[in-house]
C-alpha cells in the first residue's frame, strides 16, 4: 500500500507480481478508514470439510453422491423420494427380506409365485413390472441385469428422455403399492390402471407446483415508505452472464415515495456477486451522504450482506473491508438503519442496476432517474399509499 494513504501502490505491485496476481491484488477493496491488518478468507471451516478431506472419494462414492443428489432433487412428494431411498438401501419389507428375518415362510414373489421377491424383482424383473415398463416404452441394456437397484435406477434417470425422472419415481412407488394391494386386499391392479394413475398423479403435482409458484399477488411484498423526515435507500447489484464487470444501482426516496436521487456504478474485478452486493450497500451510503441526508434506512435484497452488517461478531469473510467501511460510514449519520427486503420489494433498485449494463459507465441523477426506473418507482409509490 502507498504510504500515508489507503490506496494500493500500483507501480510497486505492477513491478513485483505477474499480471494475473497484480489484477487479483488490485481487485481487493480497501476500507475507507484505516484498520489493523487481519487474516481473512472466503469461507467458514466446518467439521464436514475436514471429514470429507480425510475420507477422500472413490468412483463408488461419486456414483452415490450423483445418484442421491438427483434423487433428493426430484420435484415430487417427499413420501415418494423416501420410498425410493428405502428401496436404494434395501429397507423395504420384500418377501426376501422378511424370509431372511424369519418373519415369512418363503421368499417367493406374491405376484408371479416363481422367483424370490427382492427390490429389483418387484420393481423390474417380475412379469407385472416388466409389462409396465414395456408399456411405458422404457428399456435398458441387457448387460446391466447384474446391476443393483441403485445402479439400475440411476441409469434410467440419466438415459430416459421421453418423460421425466419423476414419472420413473412414481412408477416404482406405484408398483410397490400395487403389490401391497394384492397381498393385503387381494385387489389386482390392471396395468392400464396403474399407468393412468402414474400419469394423472404427475400431472396433478406439476399443476399444483405451478399454482404455488405463482401465488396471488395481493399478498406479495411491496416497497414501504420511510417515516417522516427520513429517506430510504434501496440497493441492488447486477451480474451479466459472462461478466467482465458487474454493476450496482442505488435509489433514494423520501417519505412521500418521491425519488430524491439515483445512481449506478460499474464495478471491475469483483471477486464474487456476494462482494458486489456488499459494494452496492456501501455505494448507497456514500450516495446518501453526498446528497446530505442525515436519517436513512438502507434496504438490500441480499440477506447475507445485511446479516454481516448487523452482526456484532468480527467479520473474517471476503467482504470484511466493505462491511468495516459500511459500519464506519453509518456511524456518521444522525440515524442509520439496515433492513433486508425480498426482491419483490426492491424492484426499483433492481431495474436501475439492470439499466447500468447498457450504459457501461457511472451515472447519477438528483431528484430524477431513468424513465424505466421512474415508472417502477411510481408503481411503488401508488402501492405504498396509506388506505
Amino acid at each position: 500500500m502507498a504510504e500515508d494513504s489507503i490506496e494500493w501502490n500500483v507501480p510497486l505491485i505492477s513491478s513485483s507480481f505477474l499480471p494475473c496476481d497484480r489484477d487479483a491484488i488490485l481487485s481487493i477493496q480497501l476500507p475507507l478508514v484505516p484498520q489493523s491488518a487481519r487474516l481473512a478468507w472466503s469461507g467458514v471451516y466446518s467439521v464436514r470439510n475436514g471429514y470429507r478431506m480425510l475420507q477422500g472419494t472413490s468412483p463408488t462414492d461419486n456414483l452415490l453422491i450423483s445418484y442421491y443428489r438427483r434423487l433428493w432433487s426430484l420435484k415430487c412428494p417427499a413420501k415418494v423420494r423416501i420410498a425410493l431411498w428405502k428401496c436404494s438401501r434395501n429397507l423395504i419389507p420384500t418377501m426376501s427380506n422378511l424370509f431372511y428375518r424369519r418373519i415369512s415362510n418363503a421368499p417367493t414373489c406374491p405376484k408371479c409365485n416363481q422367483f424370490p421377491e427382492s427390490v429389483l424383482h418387484f420393481s423390474r424383473d417380475c412379469f407385472y413390472a416388466a409389462n409396465i415398463w414395456s408399456t411405458l416404452n422404457v428399456h435398458w441394456p441387457a448387460d446391466i441385469d447384474q446391476a443393483n437397484f441403485l445402479e439400475w435406477l440411476y441409469l434410467l434417470f440419466l438415459n430416459i428422455k421421453h418423460f421425466s425422472n419423476e414419472v420413473i419415481a412414481y412408477t416404482i412407488w406405484s408398483l410397490w403399492h400395487a403389490r401391497n394391494k394384492w397381498i393385503h386386499d387381494k385387489i389386482w391392479q390392471r396395468i392400464e390402471e396403474l399407468i393412468t394413475f402414474v400419469r394423472g398423479y404427475d400431472y396433478e403435482f406439476r399443476s399444483l407446483e405451478v399454482m404455488l409458484s405463482h401465488p396471488n399477488t395481493s399478498g406479495s411484498v411491496i416497497w414501504s415508505r420511510p417515516p417522516l423526515d427520513w429517506v430510504k435507500v434501496n440497493t441492488d447489484a447486477s451480474f451479466p452472464q459472462n461478466p467482465t464487470s458487474s454493476f450496482t444501482g442505488m435509489v433514494v426516496r423520501n417519505d412521500t415515495g418521491a425519488v430524491q436521487g439515483a445512481t449506478y456504478r460499474v464495478v471491475t474485478s469483483s471477486p464474487s456477486p456476494f462482494f458486489t452486493e456488499a459494494l452496492a450497500v456501501l455505494h448507497g451510503l456514500l450516495f446518501a451522504q453526498d446528497l446530505g441526508f442525515r436519517k436513512i434506512i438502507l434496504e438490500s435484497d441480499s440477506k447475507t450482506v445485511i446479516s454481516k452488517v448487523l452482526s456484532t461478531e468480527e467479520d473474517l469473510s471476503e467482504i470484511r473491508s466493505v462491511t468495516w467501511s459500511i459500519k464506519s460510514l453509518a456511524a456518521g449519520f444522525e440515524s442509520c438503519m439496515f433492513q433486508f427486503v425480498p426482491r419483490e420489494g426492491n424492484r426499483t433498485a433492481h431495474t436501475l442496476a439492470q439499466a447500468a449494463r447498457t450504459a457501461g459507465e457511472d451515472r447519477f441523477w438528483v431528484e430524477d432517474a431513468p424513465e424505466e426506473v421512474l415508472a417502477v418507482a411510481e408503481t411503488d409509490r401508488k402501492l405504498s399509499e396509506p388506505p
